[in-house]
């Protein structure tokens, strides 16, 4: 996850801080580089209660704007899409955070209806579970243009 796939999931209050400082670390390793970024890499544990402001920080530091909720959302979904296809989570996990990105929006956004409608029948109806994988994977293919 870069840095604005993080201010997305932050935007949307999924992203738990505990996770900021190996994001840090990640950005560092690609060469992206400012003092507040150090700082927030090298958090332990214990001084986590840094995190939030550091990251608010950071990400003003590092020129990367604030986010309406509809942006993140955007973001947030491609991400998660990205992630299914690489088999880095399995098609319903995607596709139910997706569903719960979705519900901190305002107002109703369609494109990602396939994968709120597959997240919600998952669970109730077990001999379709297959189906719903395989359209979450092709919603996934056709959001990112694959």
């Amino acid at each position: 996850m870069d840095l604005l796939e993080a201010q997305a999931f932050w935007t949307l209050g999924m992203l738990p801080r505990e996770k900021i400082p190996a994001i840090a670390q990640r950005a560092l390793e690609r060469g992206m580089d400012d003092p507040s970024l150090r700082i927030l890499a090298g958090l332990t544990n214990a001084e986590l209660d840094e995190a939030t402001p550091l990251f608010e920080k950071t990400v003003n530091s590092m020129g990367i704007r604030k986010l309406s909720k509809q942006e993140a959302l955007d973001i947030c979904a491609d991400c998660l899409s990205r992630r299914i296809l690489d088999g880095a989570i399995s098609p319903y996990d995607g596709a139910k955070q997706i569903f719960r990105a979705s519900v901190e929006v305002e107002g109703r956004n369609h494109d990602v209806d396939p994968f709120i409608y597959a997240a919600d029948e998952y669970e109730d109806r077990p001999e379709d579970r297959g189906f719903f994988e395989a359209a979450i994977v092709l919603e996934a293919k056709r959001r990112l243009g694959r």
